[in-house]
Order: C-alpha cells, then sequence, then structure tokens
C-alpha cells in the first residue's frame, strides 16, 4: 500500500509497473526519472506552480555547498534517535530532495529502512528529487496522502 490517493476520486493507489492506479482505473504514468504527478491540470492555479527551474537549481547548489549540513545532521540524529524499521519517511515539500535523501541515507545507516515519500508541487523540484533519491516514491500534487501511518515526517 502506497500513500498516494488518486487526485480523481481519492481511492488510494498502488504502483503497478511504470504507473500509479486506482481501484477505479485511474492512471498515472510515471517520468523517465521516477516521479509521478497527481496534480491535474484543473487543479492548477499557474502553468507551472511552485518554483521555477532557475529557483531550484539556485537552491540545490546552495544545499550542496554544505551551509544546511549542520541542520541536515541534527535531523538526522533526531530521526535515528525516533525512527524503526519499516516505517514510512514522508517529506511534506520536498523540493529538490536535499533533506529527504539525506534522512533516508541515516535512517537506512542506523539499520532503520523506510519507505520513502516525498511531495512538492513544483514539477522541476521533484524530477529533481526523483533523480537524487531513486529508491524514494515522488509525486507532483497537493492531497494527496491516504491515511497511512507515517512514522517520521519532515518539512
Amino acid at each position: 500500500m502506497s500513500i498516494w490517493k488518486c487526485p480523481v476520486c481519492d481511492a488510494c493507489m498502488q504502483h503497478r509497473g511504470r504507473a500509479w492506479s486506482c481501484t477505479k482505473g485511474h492512471s498515472f504514468d510515471m517520468a523517465k526519472s521516477g516521479y509521478v504527478n497527481l496534480l491535474p491540470s484543473n487543479r492548477k492555479h499557474t502553468k507551472n506552480p511552485g518554483d521555477n527551474a532557475v529557483m531550484m537549481r539556485a537552491r540545490r547548489t546552495f544545499f550542496d555547498a554544505g551551509y544546511h549540513a549542520p541542520l541536515l545532521e541534527m535531523l538526522q540524529q533526531v530521526a535515528v534517535r525516533y525512527g524503526k524499521a519499516g516505517g514510512v519517511l514522508f517529506d511534506a515539500g520536498c523540493g529538490e530532495g536535499y533533506y529527504t535523501q539525506g534522512m533516508a541515507q541515516a535512517l537506512e545507516r542506523a539499520n532503520f529502512p523506510m519507505q520513502t515519500y516525498g511531495v512538492d508541487i513544483a514539477k522541476c523540484a521533484v524530477d529533481a528529487a526523483a533523480k537524487r533519491c531513486p529508491d524514494a516514491n515522488f509525486a507532483v500534487g497537493v492531497s494527496i496522502i491516504c491515511q497511512f501511518p507515517i512514522t517520521a515526517a519532515i518539512s
């Protein structure tokens, strides 16, 4: 079971091959980089909601330069302290995946592997996150979470 819900009918979705689909037959193909777009065009308020590619690249460059490393290290320590194997790590507003990747790696090193999910409204950011953290499940969207116990949440 995933945490994604269908943006058309609100049913929980399952990962099937290169798509996510619900029991009512709505299906959403995964992008080549591995994320799924669950933001229907009738729910967008602009053509490209969220940060644009220039802003996302600037943020990624800033994060990769290490300026947020102390904050990430603190979050990793908290996650390891309270995490448990088999849980779910959810990053709401995941951006380009800096924190998602860092948290997932810390939990894996501590023998607390979790299903990892990230969601953001910016398509270019989610694409970058999926490339940065290929073992996680990423989606473009807003209200897409089924009832599912989330063990650790960031953002």
